[in-house]
């Protein structure tokens, strides 16, 4: 904009150096114009150029400054958000301690404890030998006696319902097996449970065809279906083959009876099964199971003088035998469906997962699992210490259990550690390295718990020992995750971390008051 008006700007033009104007004399000759301007009136036109220009001075000075203050504003609020996310940072990673994550840990072996067992003490193996003979130990007589009792009950029911149902139309109960702690030989607790299972079989004319591995989903690896299948004819014309094939009195002398052309064929509706399907459903099993114990008992009742109920509606056959005396005995009769030539079986065992239908029966491998704890009774000396270990986490589970309640963690999976060790370590279990076995399992549970990822100790294992007759496609079919369930899970998994990490916590504390409790109670006695 123009501050003058023309004839000053030619003036001073004309007395610019290019007219031969020295430099000095052009500065002093605009200080003198710049002076005689002020000393005359500006007019309207001017002032109002004059007041324009200061407002865009004005103007520019404010942008500036504006730009100088937007500048110091994101640069305070990019420190600040930095500044904020460290902040976090540190209180979720002090929360997470709190709340039951657990500590990350590097080191893959079991030699040495990682994570939150970096920072708990362990007894010695004295005091927990100590500890174990004091609290821990099951006496043989003991588990003897609880064996032998309900083994005989149990018999005298599976022979009363043999007797009552009809071969043609109902399902076939088997012998028992007996499975579990009991059985394996590291049962603990006053209270002990006797595990056993029973095989049943489909009707005459009917048959059992069970699917492993069929299914897409890697959560149910470790289930099974049952199909159902019947028997049925095909007619050439031979009234021999239209008959009644159970007819023992019909004689073809053309076609021979163990030369009857017959098939297979899905029995959809059959027996016990899923409606529309031919798969067999484990609520009606359980529920078929479940009224053929209640009727067998009130026909042998009046031989026993003790009270026999049902205590889990989970568990299909959980009783319980009450004395007049108080005293109770718990076991388990579960009925199970035997896969062809091996000794796996599927479980009727009622799942609480909304994921799992009723056609889906879980995998059991516990007859193949006692078989390879009793290999290694055979080649580990005699004062080794594997059952010790197990019986000792047992005990501290199930005490932790009492105080915090269920989680995911059970005691499968106490047995299914202590076995990945046995063939990883099939040495180095002497009595005098109870503290260091000990310490592994948990080490190694930690370890499985953090990563959600716990290999099935049979299933794809190349460790497994020969000896114990595994079936070939088991051992070389692809692994299972028996964790998955619960890392689908994650409210049962924080909850099995919270009671893994309380469980360690406390194992020293527990150690320490179980024995001093057994100390004084026996110096008592004594003095008695």
């Amino acid at each position: 904009m123009e501050t003058v008006n023309k004839e000053q700007i030619k003036d001073i033009q004309g007395k610019s150096p290019l007219n031969g104007v020295k430099d000095n004399d052009q500065k002093s000759s605009q200080v003198d114009q710049v002076q005689g301007m002020r000393n005359q009136m500006p007019s309207e036109g001017d002032e109002r150029m004059l007041v324009n220009t200061n407002t865009e001075e004005l103007i520019t000075a404010s942008d500036e400054q504006s730009t100088e203050i937007s500048y110091n504003w994101y640069l305070w609020k990019f420190l600040s958000l930095i500044s904020l996310i460290r902040l976090l940072r540190k209180f979720v990673n002090k929360g997470s301690q709190s709340s039951g994550t657990i500590i990350p840990i590097k080191n893959n072996t079991t030699s040495r404890p990682t994570g939150i067992l970096s920072k708990t003490f362990i007894p010695d193996h004295q005091v927990l030998s100590s500890f174990y003979d004091q609290c821990v130990r099951v006496s043989p007589s003991t588990r003897g006696q609880v064996c032998e009792f309900v083994e005989g009950l149990v018999d005298d029911l599976l022979e009363a319902a043999r007797d009552a149902s009809n071969k043609k139309t109902d399902m076939q109960i088997g012998d028992f097996i007996g499975v579990g702690s009991l059985y394996e030989l590291w049962a603990t607790g006053k209270t002990l449970v006797c595990d056993l299972y029973v095989p049943i079989t489909a009707p005459r004319s009917h048959g059992f065809d069970v699917e492993l591995w069929k299914e897409k989903d890697a959560s149910l690896r470790s289930f099974g279906k049952i199909k159902m299948v019947k028997v049925e004819n095909t007619s050439n014309g031979c009234p021999c083959m239209d008959g009644n094939p159970d007819d023992e009195d019909m004689l073809c002398l053309l076609h021979p009876h163990n030369e009857r052309s017959t098939v297979m064929i899905n029995a959809v509706g059959g027996p016990l099964c899923q409606e529309n399907t031919p798969y067999l459903s484990k609520k009606q099993v359980v529920r078929w199971f479940r009224s053929v114990i209640l009727k067998t008992w009130r026909e042998i009742s009046h031989k026993y003088e003790f009270e026999l109920g049902f205590c889990s509606q989970v568990a299909p056959g959980a009783l319980r035998v009450r004395f007049r005396s108080g005293k109770i005995v718990l076991f388990n009769i579960t009925p199970v469906v035997q896969v062809k030539n091996s000794e796996v079986y599927l479980l009727s065992y009622l799942s609480t997962s909304p994921n799992i239908s009723d056609i889906h029966w879980p995998i059991s491998f516990a007859s193949y699992e006692n078989a390879l704890l009793k290999y290694f009774n055979k080649t580990l000396p005699n004062t080794s210490c594997h059952i010790s270990c197990l019986q000792i986490l047992s005990f501290l589970h199930k005490q932790q259990t009492s105080i915090t309640g269920k989680c995911g963690l059970t005691s499968n999976h106490l047995k299914s550690t202590l076995l990945h060790l046995l063939m990883n370590k099939p040495t180095e279990w002497e009595h005098e390295k109870l503290t260091s076995r000990l310490t592994d399992m948990l080490t190694f549970l930690e370890q499985k718990l953090l990563a959600k990822d716990f290999h099935h100790t049979l299933v794809g294992n190349a460790l497994v020992p020969i000896d114990i007759g595994l079936p070939k496609e088991f051992q070389t079919a692809k692994p299972i995750n028996i964790f998955l369930p619960m890392a689908l899970d994650e409210e049962s998994y924080l909850k099995t971390v919270q009671h893994f990490q309380e469980l360690v916590k406390n194992a020293p504390v527990l150690v320490q008051e179980y024995s001093s409790i057994k100390r004084s109670g026996k110096s008592e006695i004594s003095r008695i």
